[in-house]
């Protein structure tokens, strides 16, 4: 058994009862606490989204890559560049 606390849709803590044949959460905290967490299937992880409509887990999705960043100039020449060369 595995306890979820989410807010704003998105699981912020997870908690796994350890005492053997102790699953109530409410055994583990107080009341006030115990309320925020809501039984969760074991695949459920940090950051995963919750849909309290379906009362229903899903994965967050995959980042989106970041840009490869433009090369940086190469300098000019002098003599490619249109310069008098120098005697």
């Amino acid at each position: 058994m595995k306890y979820a606390a989410v807010q704003n849709g998105v699981v912020v803590n997870i908690f796994v009862p350890w005492f053997p044949g102790v699953d109530d959460i409410n055994q583990y905290f107080h009341p006030d606490v115990a309320k925020l967490y809501r039984q969760c299937p074991e695949e459920v992880e940090l950051d995963w989204l919750y849909d309290e409509a379906t009362d229903t887990y899903s994965a967050p999705p995959e980042p989106e890559p970041e840009p490869e960043p433009e090369p940086e100039p190469e300098p000019e020449d002098p003599v490619e560049g249109g310069q008098p060369e120098q005697a």
